[in-house]
């Protein structure tokens, strides 16, 4: 969000460090947002206003007052690091240090994580706090590896500045995003509507699914085949198809950098810029992820499993496709040619496309016939992606090596 004390030198020429006040600001003011937010699901869950939420499980209340307390805690470091600016300190030790036990404990712990829910709880476990729990950790540890491995020597510069980027993703550049699209999913659902109304048998099909759709609490395999009618159709297929693998990823990969973008014109490096984007990246990935968890935190194991798998392959997504936009706008910035940013874009709207394309397959009444071919081809997919992942952050490593010798 803002580059370190140093690169600015306003102290050392007695002005006010605006940028550290705005940052200290802006991160206090999300930290206060998502830990009252959390407070205010916890008293939801412990009965304090049962009339506000009657419908839902505690299970999910849980989940949501999880991921909201872990999205405060994770604003935490940019309030921490841009009060240090202003005080004229340096960063925590450890939100300088190299930090090698990372390369190795979320790991640990993510293993430990799918242990205990798989082989320790019941096939449905009960309602409580440790599955919520164990789902939001299952979101949140593969995203601080890949951060880890991808920033390699990197790693604990710069943490004023990375941390509040962290925190303009998860609130504004997220929330930005998720409006577009909400926008654009309601033109979606007019058009649709408008073309059904001009065939009395779709009409039809869907006055009669609407009261069972209405207040239903469907497993996604139930809630296909009452779909089946209207995703047989072709051109509605079609269409959802386009806006969930092309539309949706051409918004979110122009959108996800946002915070990047304010750091144009202060002289980053093409590995800052790296870590600047995969920081941002995961930024939605962790709103995306805990959010999206509070609905299967007390699913099925098998259920479970599959949800943690796709997050684990969506969040590394997200992180590789920000990072290397990341790096390809520090390279423009730095005097190389606008292509490499517009090349890079429409490679990670490619890639993008085709993991939403594949999971939304999964809808189509004929390919469901399959199997579980979709969820081994996003599995191999995944692989694919982090060698990927690992070979171009070695390879911002290298570069970032020969430019310092």
């Amino acid at each position: 969000m803002s580059a370190e004390p140093s690169d600015l030198g306003l102290k050392q020429r007695g002005k006010t460090d605006w940028m550290s006040i705005l940052q200290l600001v802006f991160s206090l003011f999300v930290f206060l947002f998502f830990l009252g937010s959390a407070v205010l699901t916890a008293r939801i869950r412990v009965g304090l206003g049962p009339a506000m939420a009657p419908e839902l499980q505690e299970t999910m209340l849980w989940a949501y007052t999880v991921a909201l307390f872990l999205l405060a805690l994770v604003c935490l470091p940019s309030v921490i690091s841009s009060m240090s600016a202003l005080s004229g300190g340096d960063p925590p030790r450890w939100l300088s240090a190299p930090m090698p036990a990372l390369n190795w404990l979320p790991v640990v712990l993510f293993v430990i994580t799918l242990v205990v829910r798989l082989f320790f709880l019941p096939e449905e476990p009960t309602q409580g706090f440790l599955p919520a729990g164990l789902t939001a950790s299952a979101v949140v540890l593969p995203a601080l590896w890949f951060l880890r491995l991808g920033a390699g020597s990197q790693w604990g510069k710069n943490p004023k500045r990375n941390s509040g980027l962290l925190t303009f993703s998860l609130s504004f550049t997220t929330y930005f995003i998720l409006i577009l699209e909400a926008v654009l999913f309601f033109a979606v659902v007019v058009g649709v509507l408008a073309a059904l109304g001009r065939d009395p048998q779709m009409m039809e099909a869907l006055e009669n699914l609407l009261p069972l759709l209405q207040g239903a609490n469907l497993a996604p395999e139930e809630l296909v085949e009452l779909l089946a009618p209207l995703l047989s159709t072709p051109p509605i297929f079609i269409s959802i198809l386009l806006l969930v693998a092309l539309v949706i990823p051409m918004i979110e990969e122009a959108f996800k950098t946002l915070g990047v973008w304010l750091l144009k014109g202060r002289g980053i490096s093409p590995a800052e810029g790296f870590v600047a984007g995969m920081v941002s990246g995961a930024g939605f990935a962790l709103v995306e992820g805990l959010l999206n968890s509070a609905a299967m935190a007390s699913s099925t194991s098998t259920d479970w499993l599959g949800f943690v798998i796709g997050r684990l392959g969506g969040t590394l997504l997200h992180i590789f496709n920000g990072g290397m936009l990341g790096w390809a706008m520090a390279n423009v910035w730095q005097g190389k040619k606008p292509a490499k940013v517009v090349g890079t874009y429409f490679l990670t709207v490619l890639l993008h496309g085709i993991w939403n394309g594949v999971a939304i397959l999964e809808l189509s009444p004929q390919v469901i016939v399959a199997g579980n071919l979709t969820y081994i081809f996003l599995a191999v997919y995944a692989l694919i992606l982090l060698m990927a992942f690992v070979l171009f952050s070695r390879k911002v490593e290298r570069q970032t090596a020969g430019s310092t010798d």
